[in-house]
Parts: structure tokens; sequence; C-alpha cells
């Protein structure tokens, strides 16, 4: 019991400290992105921002198309961002 109430403090201290937003610099939540050093094409989910050490990154999904290839959420720099493909919905 005294372990869960640890991992609830840690897990509540977390959500006041990162902010996260489904837009940044231009890019919404569908947009198709290139990330560097990474096979195919991602989309953008949103952007992440911790408060207290100002460390932030942009949350994907997307990966490499073929058939053995790996599609998943993955977590980025922002400096990684190559450019934008196209609008979902545009």
């Amino acid at each position: 019991m005294a372990r869960m109430k640890r991992l609830q403090s840690k897990i509540d201290s977390i959500d006041r400290v990162v902010k996260t937003s489904p837009e940044w610099e231009g890019f919404s939540r569908g947009d198709e992105i290139k990330i560097s050093g990474e096979r195919g094409w991602f989309s953008f989910v949103g952007f992440c921002e911790n408060e207290e050490s100002g460390q932030s990154w942009v949350a994907v999904f997307g990966g490499d198309k073929d058939p053995g290839g790996r599609r998943q959420f993955r977590y980025v720099s922002p400096d990684r961002i190559k450019h934008a493909k196209r609008r979902k919905n545009a």
C-alpha cells in the first residue's frame, strides 16, 4: 500500500511539471513529418515541455511502412524534425 502511495505522488508531480500541446510551430495533430535518422514518415501527435528543466520533445507516431518495418509512438528532440510532407486536413 505504501508503495502505491509513493508511485501516485510521483505521477501527480509529473502531471504538474510536463505541459503538452496539440500544436507547435505550425504543426498540428496528424501532420506528416520527416525525422532525421529515422526511416519513413511520422504523424505529429503533440509537443511536450518540462517546465522545471526546460527540456522539450515532440510526440510522433509512424515509421517504416514496409511489411517488416516498425510503426510506433516515439518521442524525439525538436531539432530532429526535417520538414512537413503535407497537412492531413488540407
